[in-house]
C-alpha cells in the first residue's frame, strides 16, 4: 500500500494537473449544501414554456442515454488525465470548473424549479425504465435546474472526448460520443428531469466557453491584460 500511495503521490507531483479534479467534491457539496438551502419548490422560479414544454412527449427509454451522463463523464475524465496530456485535461476540467460554478451561483442567486415530471403510476405502464425514472425522481428534485448541468456537462465531456487520440483514430468511436451528446442532452426534456428552456440558456453559456476554451480565448485575454498592464506602466 506504500508503494501505492508514493506512486500516486510522484504522479501528481510530477502532473499537477490533476489537481483540478478537486473540484469534484467541492462542487458536490456546495450542490446539496445549496438544496437544501434553496430546494423549496413552492419559492423558485418555474422554467416551463408551456407551449413548447407540454408538447414534448415523456419518453422513458430516453432514461439509458440520461443515466450514461455519469459514466461518459468519468471515462472522458479519467482518459485524459492518465492517458492523454495536461492541456487536454486542464480544458476537460475548467470547462467542468466554469459551467458548474455558474450552476451554483445561478441557484443560490436565481433559485428555479421546473413543473414538467410525470405522474409514472397514471401512465398506467410498468417497465424497467419507468422504474429507472422513479429512482432518479426519488434521488433528484425538480428544483435547481437551469441551466443544466446535465447539458453542460455532457457537452463538455464531448469536447474532451474530440481530444482523445482512440477516438480521433475510430470514425466510429467519432460517431458514438456525437450521439452520446445529442441523446443526453435531449434526454433531459424527453424524462422530464429538464424544461426546454434550461437546455436553451446552457446552448448561450456553451458558445462563448468553447473559444475561451479551445480558441485561445483565455491567451488572448491575459495577452490583452499583460499590454493593458505594460501600458500603465509605461505611463
Amino acid at each position: 500500500m506504500k508503494k501505492i500511495a508514493a506512486c500516486i503521490l510522484n504522479y501528481i507531483r510530477e502532473n499537477k494537473y490533476i489537481l483540478l479534479a478537486l473540484y469534484v467534491p467541492i462542487y458536490l457539496i456546495g450542490f446539496f449544501t445549496i438544496e437544501k438551502i434553496v430546494g423549496d419548490p413552492s419559492i423558485c422560479w418555474i422554467t416551463d414554456i408551456p407551449a413548447i414544454d407540454n408538447r414534448i412527449p415523456f419518453l422513458e427509454v430516453f432514461i439509458i442515454p440520461y443515466m450514461l451522463w455519469y459514466p461518459y463523464m468519468f471515462v472522458v475524465g479519467l482518459y485524459l488525465a492518465f492517458v492523454k496530456n495536461g492541456p487536454a485535461f486542464s480544458r476537460f476540467m475548467w470547462g467542468i470548473i466554469i459551467t458548474f460554478t455558474i450552476c451554483l451561483a445561478a441557484f443560490l442567486i436565481f433559485p428555479n424549479c421546473q413543473n414538467q415530471r410525470v405522474d409514472l403510476e397514471a401512465l398506467g405502464r410498468d417497465n424497467i425504465f419507468i422504474r429507472m425514472v422513479a429512482s432518479i425522481y426519488a434521488v433528484d428534485t425538480n428544483t435547481n435546474v437551469l441551466p443544466s448541468g446535465h447539458v453542460m456537462g455532457s457537452v463538455v465531456a464531448w469536447w474532451g472526448s474530440l481530444e482523445m487520440g482512440i477516438v480521433k483514430r475510430k470514425r466510429w468511436l467519432q460517431w458514438l460520443t456525437h450521439f452520446l451528446m445529442v441523446s443526453i442532452s435531449l434526454s433531459t426534456v424527453f424524462v422530464k428531469q429538464h424544461a426546454i428552456l434550461d437546455v436553451i440558456v446552457s446552448t448561450v453559456i456553451l458558445i462563448p466557453l468553447y473559444f475561451l476554451l479551445y480558441k485561445g480565448g483565455f491567451r488572448k485575454i491575459g495577452e490583452a491584460i499583460k499590454r493593458a498592464f505594460a501600458k500603465k506602466q509605461e505611463a
